[in-house]
């Protein structure tokens, strides 16, 4: 399963220097062993899912191997293939309208800072992994499990991450052509460039973080100030492009060494990156999406929709109605919003326009039916949000349930209600008329391999067969199965399901490959945050402020509508619910209830201008001349499409503020 980077992200040979080519090898490599180690743990939890079930006789060691020995594998060892390929989560509101001349010069300055955080991390791993080995350090309760092996993945992997950003400055400096990064690009709108941030603003933002860093080193301030200090640094990192990962442990590493000294800086480092890792819950993530690739490649998400459109076509707007319970089911066997936007635009948008609907009807429907992926479960986010705020992600994953469903129903009664008012913008029963009763029953057929891995994951979870890690390694490793049984007689030899289950596999680990370093992150400026006194001091704010709940809630919602105008839904979770989790802690909210209320919050974002990362996709997708039919789709056209369902988001929001029970239900009667 190993290989090289592939050729799309590899600078052009000729300026490669040979070391440089070894890098990408090596970075191959590693997403191969990474590959391996996923299908490994997946194997290795449904053994002991199967042994306790079936045998009585559970496999032991599971939890400590998965959390000591495959997670410290998988979760950073791709991190020289997300700088190389350029995977990592940034904020782009500057980079995205700088001249290319700025943009490379950022992209070099990213990857230089890079080169610092993840090689001195690397340097603190090793000593943490040649302690670990000297003293034959093993796992409490497991003594065959010695823990300097899941150690040495950690430090490889941030060696290896450094030699990649290293790499990384040498191509963009040896360039002659001016590249252009693919994680910053100048953006454009309606196809005009956007008007280019002048080069002295960035300068300004350099030299302005350069001097919030030495003041928190040298100037000897109050903690509460250098706390401020260290959010401000982080701002400013974020602003110049830097991944996100990175700069929050750059600011966080800054902020600790100016309250703590070197030293505890250090320990701490050593230690969060470790621990965080090291986690049973968090093997979730790339078991889910594992799962969500193999049904996309299997075909699955075609058929959903085809057996949406065959029985819910004949309603008024039925492409659109159908465009959006596809979603839904995409979502439980997805989690990821892009992936059903991606999925939903090329199948469904050219059908709706062809049968004579309105672009913001068309556009807008995709959008949000996207927004469902990280709603419904499973999804990446819910995972990522219960591991910053230290909650279980089973009843975090089972609390989403019934508001994602309310959101479902909420967008198809906003699209009906819209024909009917509107009738001019759809045609009526277009989907459905011709449909006769053995087709709606043959296309249902095609998509039940949904409903089987759908049974597995939320089923075996509410009848507590399993928990939420157990459930998503069974999800994986039957979508794998379900996924090849749906090809074609043809693709069905055994070299033909290795192939899918390679590419498949490969697809995940590229998909993950830059998340972990955000949860490592968000940790450490939490611990940052906690020792500067500034988590505490917001919470007195806050509650200072003498709001009520209802209160409290309603300002976070418009709070999180105005971020979201900039902000995507990663940076949102990572740096809001450290501040916020002490003041609402304190007032009683419970904080899987607010996950669930933050992802819906986030996924307004998503589709809310001026950034509304998924309304920029289905832009995308609508310029291919085959899908927009001929037609001019502005992005003024999906912004004012997603408007109506922003406003049932809204309602649904409003709805679990006032009756809490409708997330927290299904999470308690679980229990």
């Amino acid at each position: 399963m190993a290989g090289e980077v592939p050729a799309a992200v590899e600078p052009d040979p000729r300026l490669e220097p040979a070391w440089i080519r070894v890098v990408h090898r090596m970075a191959g490599s590693a997403m191969g062993v990474v590959g391996i180690v996923v299908v490994l743990m997946a194997l290795n939890v449904i053994a002991d899912v199967i042994g306790r079930n079936v045998f009585n006789q559970p496999l032991p060691g599971t939890l400590e191997l998965v959390s000591f020995l495959w997670m410290p594998i998988l979760t950073l060892l791709p991190l020289a293939y997300a700088e190389l390929a350029d995977q990592h989560v940034r904020v782009e509101l500057l980079t995205e309208n700088s001249r290319p001349r700025d943009v490379r010069r950022l992209a070099v300055g990213s990857a230089a800072a890079g080169a610092l955080v993840t090689g001195w991390i690397a340097t603190l791993s090793i000593a943490k992994a040649v302690a670990s080995f000297s003293a034959g350090e093993s796992v409490s309760g497991v003594p065959w499990l010695l823990m300097w092996p899941g150690r040495v993945a950690i430090a490889l992997a941030f060696g290896l991450a450094t030699l990649a950003c290293v790499a990384h400055v040498v191509v963009l400096l040896r360039s002659c052509d001016t590249p252009r990064p693919s994680g910053l690009t100048t953006a454009h709108v309606d196809g005009q460039p956007r008007r280019t941030v002048p080069s002295a603003l960035i300068i300004v933002l350099t030299v302005a973080a350069l001097l919030v860093t030495g003041v928190i080193l040298f100037a000897d301030a109050p903690r509460l100030t250098v706390g401020g200090l260290g959010l401000l640094l982080l701002l400013l990192l974020l602003g110049l492009g830097l991944p996100i990962g990175f700069a929050m442990i750059a600011a966080a590493a800054v902020g600790l060494a100016g309250l703590a000294g070197y030293r505890v800086t250090a320990t701490s480092l050593g230690n969060v990156v470790y621990d965080s890792v090291a986690s049973w819950s968090l093997n979730v993530i790339p078991l889910f999406v594992l799962m969500g690739v193999a049904m996309w490649r299997g075909g699955l998400t075609a058929k959903a929709y085809a057996a949406a459109r065959a029985w819910l076509g004949w309603l008024p707007g039925g492409l659109a109605v159908a465009t959006t319970f596809a979603g839904a089911a995409m979502a439980t066997s997805s989690g990821s919003s892009m992936g059903v936007t991606f999925a939903l635009g090329r199948m469904s948008l050219p059908e709706m326009l062809r049968a004579g609907y309105h672009p913001r009807l068309a556009t807008g429907s995709v959008a949000m039916a996207g927004t469902l992926g990280q709603v419904i479960p499973p999804s990446v986010l819910l995972v990522v949000y219960a591991g910053v705020a230290s909650v279980p992600v089973g009843p975090q994953l089972l609390a989403a349930i019934v508001p994602g469903a309310l959101l479902a129903i909420g967008f198809c009664i906003a699209i009906v209600a819209w024909v009917r008012l509107r009738p001019e913008i759809a045609p009526r029963g277009e989907g459905g008329a011709a449909v006769t009763w053995s087709d709606r029953g043959r296309v249902l057929a095609g998509a039940a391999p949904i409903v089987v891995v759908v049974v597995v994951v939320l089923g075996g979870m509410l009848a507590g067969v399993f928990t939420a890690s157990e459930a998503a390694a069974c999800g994986a490793v039957i979508a794998l199965v379900v996924g090849w049984l749906t090809l074609g007689r043809a693709q069905r030899g055994p070299r033909q399901a290795w192939r899918f289950v390679r590419d498949t596999v490969m697809d995940s680990v590229v998909a993950f490959s830059g998340l972990f370093v955000l949860i490592v992150g968000s940790l450490l400026i939490g611990r940052f945050l906690t020792l500067s006194g500034v988590a505490q001091a917001f919470t007195s704010w806050l509650l200072g402020l003498n709001l009520s709940l209802l209160g409290l809630l309603l300002t976070l919602v418009v709070m999180y509508i105005v971020l979201g105008m900039f902000l995507e839904s990663l940076p949102m979770i990572l740096l809001t619910v450290p501040l916020l989790q002490p003041a609402l802690e304190s007032m009683g909210v419970s904080m899987i209830w607010f996950g669930v209320f933050l992802i819906i919050m986030c996924e307004i974002g998503m589709v809310f201008p001026p950034i509304g990362i998924l309304t920029f996709v289905v832009h995308r997708i609508a310029q291919d001349p085959v899908v927009a039919e001929g037609r001019r789709i502005g992005l003024g056209d999906v912004f004012r499409g997603v408007m109506p369902f922003v406003v049932v988001a809204l309602v649904v929001t409003l709805v679990i503020i006032a009756w809490p029970g409708v997330a927290l239900w299904l999470p308690e009667a679980s229990q």
